[in-house]
């Protein structure tokens, strides 16, 4: 699909006790004129680890993973029965950049046409400053075709991706292990660098744990100054696009002389 963000219904998951998250998130929604929807997420201490879960080292943790996976699997169960094409997911531990709409208005002029738009996330499986193995630069500054990505506070989702967890997804995976090692590998899906949104250091309702990803920051929090509509008006192609168009054309070249 090709993105026209205002027509997309938005959710937010949230634990309904964490009442100091929901006010944080309302906070950043309102911050960039959104309404958002908050769904009541799956509580860790209301299920019990599947007995087939591999994650059993640490129960804790792996009933926390559970829960969210279920949290955002029950959501799209729901945008499904609604029929939803598309939502957007955010968790409540979301922040949002300060020029959200810019950077919302220059995907949706660019055309990109995606399954999964990741409005965040974190590469921290690659050096930081580059994306190797991680995503592939596009025609457009700044989007990129994503390969690995962990995190899921902020995402769009289309109907046949939605389709594709609910027949597939299986419960020894987070949700983000899942999209990362199964979804972005199958599916279209992009991300915009620096990231829309990024997540707040706080208590992990997975872990229980105090916690804060270096790499989150990074490719949110870059200093540069991103000229939005500038950027727009000037696409760049990639050196590997180049580089793969310079090599078709030699390979067209070489055939047509040696039928």
């Amino acid at each position: 699909m090709v993105l026209d963000f205002k027509k997309l219904t938005k959710y937010c998951i949230s634990l309904k006790r964490s009442k100091d998250r929901r006010v944080h998130a309302l906070r950043e929604f309102t911050k960039a004129g959104m309404r958002v929807h908050f769904f009541d997420a799956i509580d860790r201490n209301d299920v019990a680890l599947p007995e087939l879960s591999p994650k059993t080292d640490n129960k804790f943790n792996a009933l926390g993973a559970y829960a969210c996976m279920m949290s955002h699997l029950i959501l799209m169960k729901m945008a499904l029965e609604n029929k939803e094409d598309a939502i957007v997911v955010f968790e409540d531990d979301v922040i949002i950049c300060e020029d959200f709409n810019a950077r919302i208005r220059y995907i949706e002029r660019s055309g990109v046409d995606f399954d999964m738009f990741l409005l965040g996330g974190h590469f921290d499986s690659v050096m930081r400053g580059t994306l190797v193995g991680a995503a592939e630069g596009t025609e457009y500054n700044h989007i990129y075709n994503v390969r690995n990505m962990g995190g899921t506070y902020g995402y769009i989702i289309t109907k046949k991706v939605m389709e594709f967890c609910i027949r597939n997804l299986y419960y020894g995976y987070g949700i983000d292990q899942f999209f990362s090692v199964v979804v972005y590998k199958r599916f279209r899906a992009f991300s915009f660098v620096p990231f829309l949104v990024g997540c707040r250091p706080c208590v992990s309702e997975i872990t229980g744990a105090f916690w804060k990803y270096d790499a989150i920051d990074y490719y949110y929090q870059q200093e540069a100054i991103i000229d939005i509509e500038a950027e727009y008006n000037n696409p760049t192609e990639t050196e590997e696009k180049k580089n793969k168009i310079k090599l078709d054309q030699d390979r067209a070249k070489w055939l047509a002389e040696n039928p």
